[in-house]
């Protein structure tokens, strides 16, 4: 039933295509994932290449092409990572590709949540594992292919929970007690739990969150926690704001940059392919004069006292001077970039 199963799901798409480009529904649903999750290291990517192919000519051939015109068309990285799908309907018209992400079906990895991460807060190797892997993964699928969204994530970072792996199987994870505990989180769990989760959205950048809200199970209680956006939002370890998460991923900052960096880009610098003459003879300034500062605007709508205590100056801890020539050093005309004079030898002001 391979190829009849394949037909039989390209003419529903048709069929929802035709309803969701109607005028009434069309700014509604904005987007048509054409398969989830198919299994590309069973089916072959060649075939559903071909498949993704004849859905996509079939769907824009009933809503035309441009902004507009009928949804988004979503492909799933059917399992395998973004990048094998690289070259993907090449020019296509508002074409996403849609990968589902998860460490929890890995290898187990018993990484304490509540360990610091780099940036001194909970959360262990959890989001650092979060930005390199994800990020990466899905910074280069817009670069290469275009719109890339996780289409579906959760919070957990293992396979704990009731029926995640299937319905009577459950985890050998060996910190499963800890995380299905959810009722006893401590407020460095909540915070590990949110950092790696912040984490997790800024290298998506664009996701859905799977799910929103699990019920209790037959026990009285949920029992996959790390599932449920709800139940995180409720009890501390979903953001309030899931905007909070942008630059999650970015490099720990520091007060000073790192000393190798700093010693191989020196100021002045060491040399200036175009120079006319070595960089010990160039001419430079000295810091003897006032320093200048910007003046303040003021508007005729606005009374004075909006800028009243303004002085051009922010932080008056900076006291070194202006720049101004040194007295008896020669200068090229500061339009051109050659000497009248070349120098031959350095001169230099306090």
């Amino acid at each position: 039933m391979g190829i009849a199963n394949a037909e039989r799901t390209l003419d529903n798409l048709r069929v929802f295509t035709q309803f969701i480009s109607q005028p009434q529904y069309r700014d509604v649903v904005i987007a048509i994932g054409l398969v989830n999750e198919p299994n590309a290291g069973s089916i072959g990517f060649d075939p559903l290449h071909s498949f993704n192919l004849q859905a996509y000519d079939i769907i824009r051939s009933i809503t035309g092409f441009g902004e507009g015109n009928g949804p988004y068309i979503a492909v799933q990285a059917g399992l395998q990572h973004l990048g094998r799908w690289d070259g993907t309907l090449p020019g296509g018209d508002r074409v996403i590709m849609d990968g589902h992400a998860y460490f929890a079906f890995g290898d187990a990895n018993p990484s304490p949540m509540v360990a610091l991460a780099e940036d001194g807060l909970p959360g262990g190797t959890w989001p650092a594992q979060a930005c390199r892997a994800w990020g990466t993964e899905f910074g280069e699928s817009r670069i290469n292919i275009g719109p890339t969204v996780s289409g579906e994530f959760s919070g957990a970072p293992n396979d704990c929970g009731l029926f995640i792996r299937a319905v009577g199987l459950d985890s050998t994870h060996p910190q499963c007690a800890e995380y299905n505990d959810w009722e006893n989180y401590n407020t460095t769990m909540k915070a590990g739990l949110q950092n790696w989760i912040m984490a997790s959205f800024d290298a998506f950048g664009d996701f859905f969150f799977w799910t929103w809200k699990i019920g209790p199970s037959q026990a009285g209680r949920v029992q996959a926690p790390l599932w449920s956006y709800k139940l995180g939002l409720d009890n501390g370890w979903i953001p309030r704001d899931p905007r909070d998460s942008v630059g999650k991923t970015g490099a720990v900052p520091s007060p000073t940059i790192d000393a190798a960096y700093s010693a191989q880009y020196p100021w002045p610098p060491t040399s200036i392919p175009s120079a006319d003459v070595p960089i010990p003879l160039l001419p430079t300034f000295t810091n003897t004069a006032a320093a200048m500062t910007l003046p303040v605007p003021t508007y005729t709508s606005a009374p004075a006292s909006a800028t009243a205590d303004l002085d051009g100056w922010f932080n008056d801890n900076d006291s070194t001077g202006g720049i101004v020539t040194v007295a008896g050093c020669p200068y090229p005309n500061v339009y051109t970039a050659t000497f009248d004079t070349v120098p031959a030898a350095a001169c230099t002001g306090p």
